[in-house]
Parts: structure tokens; C-alpha cells; sequence
């Protein structure tokens, strides 16, 4: 972990040399351009949670008309009675059997068939530029008039734009975790990759040119529909600019499962489509560069202590729910094995309960360290010993961790249920106890050397 973090650092600064962003000081796309901004909405999202999103898309800034979009899986009559009272079109592909599919293009139940109906029966035709959100993603008043200039070139044909979810970062210290941990890198990562038009979307809003996305197929496929578009973009000589002050900000997943759920299914993705469409591009390098002096490395406003205790709990998590992530991955792009997406739940909805497999990475991570150094470790040396003894201990201390900030931010034991408590407690103790069998069997001279 420590020589992750070294590398990584290291390769972000000597990235940030060569930064390039949409010139702040151009002015708005002339009216020639039709322009839209669409919303989309999962069955499970609440409509006060795109009221928001919706309310700010038609108070925007931008000097010439736009139109504004919610694509809804299934629009209901209190849906349809405000977005008409509103002037918003809304764009359903409910009864369009060729719009759900089981796999891609134009899967049923993911967003990428979703936008799909709406891109096939108006966006191609009515205009020449879209902005597309997350139905949590709060744009700002200036978020057209900022990105709109980078389609006056007409080889650009996507803007992506920093991804923050920092809305309910009070909320839980795993929002704030994600939130600090990926701050540059959507900001000071996401220029540097602009330097040569390869910014990389990401899916919580971005910005396309309707006619480019026709060209290519459509929306990319997978989960990670933002990254797939992004590179069949490139793949077809199409440029991509990054708006720095292109601004929207959603919510981040309320609790630490949602999150590592979350991370998951993206890591999954993302070994998907790496192992079925990007590895004959493998080798292909891009020299991107930033720099420092704006402070696009620091959170706009980071604590009062710098390193953040939810940033180093979330990097210390996340490399168990990404691993498992790489590994289903891997088993869908090499063998074909398909898997459900689950939508991150928003607003109230995100509280929801914690189960076992929340904490069942970093569990099995704790036994099998135990497990090694109980059975198979007694005779080597101390130091594989100990090596083994804290790779099973910093699971089941980071498991008890999350089950502890969990109920403590939930302010009550209904947040987490006796039986799952005793589920929780159990499984720690197991792992504990195969750790006390380490200790007796490899006899207690050993680790009195190793404590002293």
C-alpha cells in the first residue's frame, strides 16, 4: 500500500506538467448550436433528488435557448404533473421492447439504454450538443456557458468534467473518504489527460457532440459506459476537452457498503472492458502532464488536519471490493459470466442496512492470514510469521472499524440488527481465535523475540 501511494504521487506530479482545460475566457457556444441537458432516472431514485438536479439545469446562465430532458425508466403521474408544470420533456423507453435487451447495445436496466431511446428517437436529430447527468448531480448556474466553447472546435467531440460528491459529504465519513481520496483525480489527473484530447469521462455528468456519439454506435458499452465512450471516441479520431469549471456536485454512497459496492462494479467494468475491446490497444502511450502551482492537488476545502482519517480508512478498504472487483472482471471478459448492476441508492434511501458481505472481503482476508500462519507458516521465520499475523489482523480490525462508524453514524441500533451484530461478531471472533491457534502452535519464544 505504502509503495502504491509513493508511485501514485509521484506519477501525479510529474503528470500535472502539461494540464489543458477549456479556455475560461471564450464565450459561449453562438446559438447556431441546439443544446440540451438530460437527467436520468432509475426506478429506485426519488424524484426529490432530481427536483434538485432538474431546477438548477433550467437556471442556468447560458445567453441562448436550451432545452431540458429527464430520461425516466418509468415516469409516473406526480413524474409527468411537475415536469410538465416546468416546461422539462421527459423521454421514457417503458414498452420499447428493442430498447431491453440482455446485453449490450441497449441493455435493459442500465443507463446506457436508457439515453439510448432518447439519442435514437430525439437527441441525433434536435441537436448538436448534450449534457448528461446523474440524477444527484446539482449543475452549477455556469456549467453551460463553461463547456459549451470547447465545441467550437468541431474535432472535439465530448468535454468530460470533474466528478464530485461532495453534497452529503456530513453525511458519513465514507463520503468524505472517497471525496478527499479522489480529489485529483478529477481534477489535476482528468487536465492532464487533455493535453492530448483524451480526457476520460465520467459518467456522473459530461458533455458530448450528438453527431460524434451517432458515428461510434451510440453510448459505449458496460457499466462503465463513460470510459467505453471516452476511448471508441479517440478510437475514431474524435478529440476530447476537460472542463476544470465545469461544475456539478452529487452525492456520494451513504455508507461504506454502498460505496464499496459501488467501487466494485466500476473495477469490474472496467476488467471487462479491458479484456474484451481496449488490450489491442495495450501499449499505447499518452504523455500527460500538470501543474502544481494552482493547487489542483488540495482539496478546495480540505480539513483542518491534512491527512484525513476517512482518507486513509477509505484507501486501506478499497483495495479488498476493488481486488474482487478485478477478479469478477476478469471472469466476465474471459469466460462470459454475466453480472446484475446494482443502482447506488440516493437521498434517503441510501440508509440502508449493513449485511455480512459488507465486511466479508476484509473477513476472509483476517482468516486466511490466520489460517496461513496457523497451519502452514510454523515453520518459517518469524518475520513471514508476523507478516501473515498482520495481514489477518488488519482485516479483522478493519472490518470492526466499519461495523463500529457504521452504527455510530446511524445513531441507533436499528442501523445495525442484533443478528447481524452477532453475524459481524462472530465471524471476527473466528478469525480471532484461529489467530490465538497461530500463536500456540508456533510457540510463545518466537513471538517474544518478534515483541521485543
Amino acid at each position: 500500500m505504502a509503495l502504491y501511494e509513493v508511485l501514485q504521487n509521484i506519477m501525479c506530479f510529474s503528470l500535472i506538467l502539461r494540464a489543458k482545460i477549456i479556455n475560461p475566457e471564450l464565450q459561449a457556444a453562438p446559438p447556431r448550436y441546439r443544446v440540451a441537458m438530460i437527467a436520468t432516472k432509475a426506478p429506485s431514485e426519488p424524484l426529490d433528488v432530481l427536483q434538485k438536479t432538474l431546477t438548477a439545469m433550467l437556471n442556468q446562465d447560458y445567453p441562448y435557448p436550451y432545452d431540458v430532458w429527464l430520461a425516466d425508466e418509468r415516469p409516473d403521474d406526480e413524474t409527468r404533473a411537475w415536469c410538465a408544470e416546468q416546461g422539462i420533456r421527459i423521454s421514457t423507453r417503458a414498452g420499447a421492447a428493442e430498447y431491453h435487451q440482455p446485453q449490450w447495445p441497449r441493455r435493459t436496466r442500465c443507463k446506457e439504454g436508457n439515453l439510448a431511446y432518447f439519442y435514437d428517437k430525439h437527441g441525433y436529430d434536435e441537436y448538436e450538443v448534450v449534457a448528461q447527468f446523474d440524477a444527484d448531480h446539482v449543475p452549477s448556474p455556469s456549467y453551460l456557458s463553461s463547456v459549451t466553447p470547447a465545441f467550437l472546435d468541431p474535432q472535439i467531440g465530448y468535454a468530460a468534467c470533474p466528478s464530485i460528491c461532495g453534497a452529503n459529504a456530513d453525511a458519513s465519513w465514507a463520503v468524505r473518504g472517497r471525496l478527499y481520496e479522489e480529489a485529483y483525480f478529477h481534477g489535476a489527473w482528468g487536465a492532464s489527460l487533455a493535453r492530448d484530447f483524451l480526457p476520460c469521462c465520467i459518467g456522473s455528468h459530461y458533455v458530448v457532440r450528438t453527431a460524434a456519439l451517432k458515428q461510434i454506435g451510440g453510448i459505449g458499452p458496460e457499466l462503465d459506459e463513460d470510459m467505453s465512450t471516452s476511448y471508441i471516441m479517440a478510437a475514431n479520431g474524435f478529440k476530447g476537452a476537460f472542463g476544470l469549471n465545469t461544475i456539478a456536485n452529487g452525492d456520494g454512497p451513504v455508507n461504506f457498503e454502498d460505496a464499496m459496492r459501488q467501487d466494485y462494479q466500476w473495477t469490474r467494468s472496467a476488467m471487462i472492458i479491458f479484456c474484451r475491446y481496449l488490450y489491442p490497444w495495450w501499449g499505447r502511450e499518452y504523455k500527460l502532464n500538470m501543474l502544481e502551482r494552482f493547487g489542483w492537488l488540495r482539496p478546495v476545502d480540505p480539513p483542518a488536519y491534512w491527512v484525513a482519517w476517512e482518507m486513509v480508512l477509505h484507501k486501506c478498504l478499497k483495495p479488498y471490493w476493488i481486488l474482487m472487483g478485478a477478479i469478477h472482471g476478469l471472469l466476465g471478459g474471459l469466460f462470459g459470466v454475466h453480472f446484475d448492476i446494482k443502482v447506488t441508492p440516493k437521498g434517503d434511501r441510501g440508509q440502508s442496512l449493513m449485511g455480512l458481505r459488507c465486511v466479508a472481503p476484509m473477513l476472509l482476508s483476517s482468516a486466511f492470514g490466520f489460517a496461513l500462519a496457523a497451519f502452514v507458516a510454523p515453520a518459517a521465520g518469524v518475520a513471514y510469521l508476523s507478516a501473515l499475523w498482520l495481514l489477518g489482523g488488519a482485516g479483522a480490525v478493519l472490518a470492526a472499524v466499519v461495523v463500529a462508524l457504521h452504527y455510530a453514524e446511524n445513531h441507533s441500533l436499528q442501523s445495525l440488527p442484533w443478528d447481524n451484530l452477532a453475524v459481524h461478531a462472530t465471524a471476527q471472533l473466528a478469525a480471532l481465535t484461529l489467530g490465538g491457534f497461530a500463536v500456540l502452535s508456533k510457540g510463545w519464544g518466537d513471538w517474544g523475540l518478534l515483541v521485543q
